[in-house]
């Protein structure tokens, strides 16, 4: 069956070799100042939302036991990761019948569940591939808005528009920072030591 070894060559089995990847990409995060990234603006309807940043991307772990099988085409490490209070933060305009109103608006997630595959071919020449990247649950949602007054009935009407756009940003944003950084230390580490005679046995 195949071993995990580090680019150091040291033994480490899957829930390592995963917290070792994840420890990493939060690290670069933190040090490349992503802890808070800088997003587009955006419109729904009359509102206008400016000077976006989103926060708590470099909270990614581990959640539970990894999982790998390997067979004769290579092996698979299968497992959960978490986010935890991911927060995506708006200032906004909104212009309603003859009122126009600013302030600032949230989004936060408590926890986000991620799900991952990492593949690594018996070519153990090749780098482990990162083949799903996967958000499976949102929990713990919620919406604040400041600065509405006599319009706080807005908030019902927004709540559900905000927090799609917030599924649809994060999906987005996992997908081209994330999904990288964790490709980019998967190309670092290998999936070896692959024994014929375990896979047969």
């Amino acid at each position: 069956m195949f071993t995990v070894l580090s680019a150091t060559g040291e033994l480490a089995g899957p829930n390592l070799y995963i917290d070792t990847i994840l420890q990493n990409v939060s690290c670069v995060l933190r040090n490349e100042g992503e802890e808070y990234l800088s997003i587009a603006d955006y419109e729904l309807g009359n509102v206008r939302l400016t000077n976006g940043q989103i926060s708590g991307l470099a909270t990614l772990r581990r959640k539970g036991e990894a999982r790998m099988d390997s067979d004769c085409d290579g092996a698979t490490i299968e497992a959960k990761l978490v986010l935890e209070q991911v927060r995506l933060c708006y200032d906004y305009s909104a212009k309603v019948l003859f009122a126009k109103n600013q302030g600032d608006v949230s989004v936060c997630a408590g926890e986000i569940e991620t799900f991952i595959r990492v593949h690594q071919t018996s070519d153990l020449s090749k780098s482990p591939i990162l083949q799903v990247f996967m958000i499976r649950q949102l929990r713990g949602l919620r919406v604040n808005l400041s600065g509405l007054g006599p319009l706080s009935w807005l908030v019902n009407r927004l709540q559900r528009s905000l927090i799609n756009m917030f599924r649809i940003r994060i999906q987005s944003l996992l997908q081209e920072r994330v999904h990288g950084l964790i490709q980019t230390e998967l190309n670092k580490f290998s999936l070896s030591e692959l024994s014929m005679r375990d896979i047969i046995a």
